[in-house]
């Protein structure tokens, strides 16, 4: 068992972007005896400009609450938050990887995932979160 004290997100936009004015999360689920918990972090405000197509964003750091571990982290997922009015439909953003590490003992950086597709996933209004065992 390895305490996680953050991560690193790297995640690479396929060939449709994420709107200047779309918002995007990324969450962790762990699993403590019988609860089960949710923690996210914002990896793209509506306010910050898009993602374009085919661009790479991170190293992203996200600092972990106190007691994630690599025994109890259970699922990783990323959510799409967009917005629909009359003049735009809901956003599509297709995700052509993702990969996230996390510091070691003794320096360096562990990889906890590193998926990736042509796209890995396309998150829609209808389907706006991915999600992946994380073992």
């Amino acid at each position: 068992m390895s305490d996680i004290t953050n991560l690193e997100l790297t995640i690479v936009t396929g060939g449709d972007d994420l709107r200047g004015d779309s918002s995007a999360t990324a969450y962790i689920i762990v699993v403590n005896g019988d609860r089960t918990e949710e923690y996210s972090t914002q990896l793209k405000s509506e306010t910050d400009s898009s993602w374009g197509n085919d661009s790479t964003h991170g190293p992203i750091v996200w600092n972990m609450p106190p007691g994630v571990t690599t025994d109890n982290l259970f699922r990783f997922g990323i959510r799409l938050h967009s917005h629909e009015n009359a003049t735009e439909t809901p956003d599509n953003w297709d995700i052509t990887s993702v990969l996230a590490t996390y510091p070691v003992d003794g320096g360096g950086q562990a990889v906890l995932i590193d998926l990736a597709g042509g796209p890995l996933v396309r998150l829609t209004g209808s389907e706006p979160f991915w999600e992946t065992d994380v073992t």
